[in-house]
């Protein structure tokens, strides 16, 4: 083992706890920027991924156990300080369950977007990684046949987290005129009076990893839902609060809507409607409440979108504390309030039972002794907690005191946290009960199959239908593999009837998962692969439906300087400040529209990633005509559609749109022929000085196959340019604040980003004027900052100040 992890280890050791600043040094000692594996309750020296050769020293070998303390020993407490806020404790009991959670590796999330489909998509709304407490509306799953099963978590925030989808919605809510701003933000159905009507709601996502896919709370699709076709299966939280942890994001991919994603942090009460409401039972250590259970979840994200530096849009060296959202191994701290009296004869005593758990991290030490820990003051055991998992160091707990109370009869209290950290690498998981019985039930993990697509194996046959070869194998929990399944016929169930498909067995030497390969499987909607298993059981195996999109790029023209227009837009209140920033115009702007292919989900959201996908889309965007004739039997298989509608940026008026004519103060289109796949517009604005213009274009986009989509886009005859030897926080946010009647200093002075302490992240106050910071980096990126983008700079900026 390297020296510097010894170091870290023995100071775990020596102070009883593994602290934040102690796991990241670990992380940075052992695993440098790749996921070590690690077997049973040590570590391994045989399995490196996620890094390139030379990147990553092997570990040597597995580190010393902390000696174990006498079974009396407890944590002793000198007196009733408080080492964290009251402020804390309550925010835990009044709005997630008791229970305070964090990243203890990678709980600064930065301000660096992460790439999809080359876009700059995930745009982290606070630089750190937030809570979200909801109701679970619908539980969602989607398999794009590549490295990921999503679960998909529709959610209708409780009064204490509605702020997440308000605050977002200031930066999308400057639309005038013509199209709605959230047109493709979530709508979860709510019936609470029994009158039904739409609320929005937000997306929370996680890839779990395949030993996990068959579970009792978020389930896949299987066999006992097959024959109903209503695909996923319903979750038992489903009706439920449920909590989760992670970066607080918009997606710009759709409208900017917000997501907790990867939402690695999971957990709920285990107890709700027991009594009436849901926070007025948070798991406490008093008699008063009733005994509810908590469920602790641990999961990293498999989806291979946010694991490695390589997935962001990074300039210049990130802060040391910064690493990608979800790089193994996953870390989590659970912090778990309790409330016990002073007097008490009674010791109330938590347990922690490791109900399910994979490629845990066994490093941690507690506060104590092993597996019983008391918390005592004066003499007197005031709390205890009991593991009740294999290995002590898979689990860590401590203490944290966050000050006394006394009612109004003279009963004193103390309350505090109980901390328990865990850690699994990417391939594992980790589910913790916490409850007030000495016994849980172990969880039942089964098997499933999942269908991976094969690389390059995309062709036409038959009548022009695009089919792929898929890989099949057992995924589920440590006794799955013993339950390999013997497939005696393997089906492909279509709308016009069923197909029998041949299962090729696996060749010799293949991991013991594999199954076989099914070569011609169709990518067609309604399509469904059947197995028939010797047992006599049938199982599905999920085919996701083929999707097109388009993506539309921009190339903007020759630029000139508009003062009436940056006047209009500073409404005359631009100050000093506004020599840093100039509005310039575009006369002609080219957008072309680009067909993408994706697997559907949520029958509207598209995902990428599958072999199938890469190379279709490849196809597509080289041009290659010889692999589009074989494919579609044409090598110009698309047709594109445009729609139009223009508006003054400013007021919100209408302007016209003509094609391929002039006409005074109208927007002018002319279409492009274009060497590749799809189309290209020319737009010509109107010289109108201190007009700012907006076309919304929308290409539809249809292939020779039936397969249709469109996207929406809009082009400004304007943007605003900024100071680019300077940052955005020095010329942008600014302007913005002075336009908005707000002190620059005042902001800039409230808008830090890092070094924060606990009640500082969650300060509402504090919390706004980072969203403003964080969106002014993002946008002002390049120097040209799109007028939208720019008003709703403004509207964060108004919200920081409460107006």
């Amino acid at each position: 083992m390297k020296r510097n992890a010894m170091k870290v280890l023995q100071s775990a050791k020596t102070t009883g706890r593994a602290t934040m600043s102690g796991l990241l040094a670990l992380s940075t000692a052992l695993l440098p920027s790749c996921d070590m594996g690690l077997e049973g309750d040590g570590f391994a020296t045989q399995e490196i991924r996620n890094c390139d050769p030379g990147d990553c020293d092997p570990i040597g070998p597995r580190p010393p156990r902390p000696t174990p303390q006498p079974a009396d020993k407890n944590v002793v407490l000198s007196n009733l300080n408080g080492t964290v806020s009251m402020t804390e404790w309550s925010d835990a009991v009044n709005k997630s369950f008791g229970v305070a959670a964090k990243d203890p590796l990678g709980q600064f999330v930065g301000t660096y977007p992460a790439w999809r489909y080359g876009k700059r998509n995930w745009n982290p709304l606070d630089s750190y990684k937030r809570t979200l407490c909801a109701t679970l509306n619908d539980h969602k799953t989607y398999d794009g046949q590549g490295e990921e099963m999503d679960w998909n978590h529709f959610m209708l925030p409780t009064w204490a987290y509605k702020n997440l989808i308000s605050d977002a919605e200031r930066i999308v809510n400057q639309t005038v005129g013509l199209l709605p701003a959230v047109n493709e933000w979530h709508k979860c159905k709510v019936n609470t009076t029994g009158v039904p009507f739409s609320e929005t709601c937000m997306e929370t996502e996680v890839s779990p990893p395949g030993t996990f896919w068959k579970n009792e709370w978020f389930p896949v699709p299987d066999s006992d839902f097959w024959g109903d076709n209503t695909g996923d299966p319903k979750s038992p939280l489903e009706g439920k609060v449920v909590c989760t942890h992670g970066p607080w994001v918009r997606e710009a991919w759709h409208d900017n809507r917000p997501e907790i994603h990867p939402s690695n942090l999971i957990w709920w009460n285990g107890n709700q409607g027991a009594r009436g409401g849901i926070f007025d039972r948070p798991f406490l250590g008093d008699d008063y409440h009733r005994e509810p259970h908590l469920m602790l979840m641990l999961m990293p994200d498999t989806s291979e979108r946010f694991h490695d530096k390589g997935r962001y849009d990074i300039s210049g060296t990130p802060p040391s504390n910064w690493r990608p959202w979800s790089q193994g191994p996953i870390a989590g701290e659970f912090r778990v309030a309790f409330k016990v009296p002073l007097d008490s004869t009674q010791v109330p005593t938590f347990y922690v039972h490791q109900l399910s758990a994979r490629s845990v991290v066994a490093n941690f030490s507690d506060a104590d002794d092993g597996k019983t820990h008391g918390l005592e003051y004066q003499g007197k055991v005031l709390i205890r907690v009991i593991e009740n998992q294999a290995s002590d160091e898979s689990v860590g707990v401590g203490f944290q005191v966050a000050g006394t109370s006394t009612t109004a009869y003279g009963t004193r209290y103390l309350h505090g946290f109980v901390v328990i950290n865990a850690a699994v690498n990417l391939d594992g998981y980790h589910v913790i009960k916490v409850s007030k019985n000495a016994t849980a039930s172990a969880s039942t993990t089964s098997f499933a199959v999942r269908a991976t697509a094969t690389p390059g194996t995309l062709r036409a046959v038959g009548k022009g239908q695009l089919v792929g070869d898929m890989n099949l194998e057992v995924v589920g929990g440590p006794s799955a593999l013993a339950a390999t399944p013997y497939v005696t016929e393997t089906k492909l169930a279509l709308p016009k009837g069923m197909r029998r498909l041949t299962l090729q067995p696996v060749l010799p030497g293949a991991a013991k998962e594999a199954i076989g390969s099914v070569p011609g499987v169709v990518m067609q909607k309604g399509a469904k692969l059947e197995l028939s298993l010797m047992s006599g059981e049938k199982l599905g195996v999920p085919l996701p439906e083929l999707g097109l999109a388009a993506r539309v790029r921009v190339a903007r023209g020759q630029e000139t300087f508009d003062s009436t227009a940056r006047a209009l837009l500073m409404e005359n209140k631009g100050l000093g400040l506004a020599k840093k920033l100039d509005v310039v115009a575009t006369r002609k702007v080219t957008v072309h529209a680009v067909p993408l292919y994706g697997f559907l989900r949520n029958e509207r959201d598209m995902e990428h990633g599958s072999p199938h996908l890469k190379q279709l889309n490849g196809i597509v965007e080289r041009g290659d005509t010889k692999s589009l004739r074989a494919l579609f039997g044409t090598d110009k298989p698309f047709s594109v559609k445009w729609s139009f509608e223009g508006l003054n940026a400013l007021t919100g008026a209408r302007v016209p749109v003509v094609v391929a004519a002039s006409a005074p103060r109208a927007i002018r289109v002319d279409y492009v022929p274009s060497a590749t796949s799809g189309e290209s517009l020319q737009v010509t604005f109107p010289e109108q000085p201190g007009a700012i213009y907006e076309l919304v274009a929308t290409a539809t986009v249809t292939d020779n196959k039936g397969n249709t989509g469109s996207a929406v886009h809009r082009v400004a005859s304007h943007v605003v340019t900024v100071d680019t030897t300077l940052p955005a926080a020095q010329t942008l946010l600014p302007v913005a604040a002075e336009i908005s009647g707000v002190n620059p200093d005042t902001l800039l002075a409230a808008a830090k980003l890092n070094d924060l302490s606990t009640d500082e992240i969650e300060d509402d106050y504090l919390r706004r004027a980072r969203m403003a910071r964080i969106f002014a980096e993002q946008v002002a990126d390049g120097g040209r900052v799109d007028v939208r983008d720019f008003q709703g700079l403004v509207g964060l900026v108004k919200q920081f100040a409460g107006k």
